[in-house]
């Protein structure tokens, strides 16, 4: 998998990197993507300021935010293993 978008900026001495990945929920490999960014953010999150996927649902036209760097909503997303149980996700804590 390789995301959509990595954002830098000046973080104190340093530089914090946001990493970013939009994804449609009526994309075959939906499920399957959300699974991975989410394992990935459990191994590499303290790497980022910030892991977020976006998911976007057509059939709604609504999209939501997830936090992967809150362990709550990572645990979720990693068990992800339908479309209808990733259009669930809405539903979770978000922006």
């Amino acid at each position: 998998m390789y995301p959509d978008f990595l954002f830098f900026r000046k973080s104190g001495d340093g530089v914090a990197v946001a990493l970013i990945d939009p994804h449609g929920v009526h994309l075959e490999d939906a499920p399957l993507k959300a699974r991975g960014l989410a394992r990935y953010a459990q191994k590499y999150g303290r790497h980022f300021g910030r892991i977020e996927i976006v998911i976007y649902d057509r059939e709604d036209n609504r999209e939501h935010t997830l936090n992967l760097k809150s362990p709550t909503i990572r645990d979720e997303v990693a068990n992800v293993t339908t479309h209808q149980h990733l259009r669930s996700l809405f539903d979770l804590a978000g922006s």
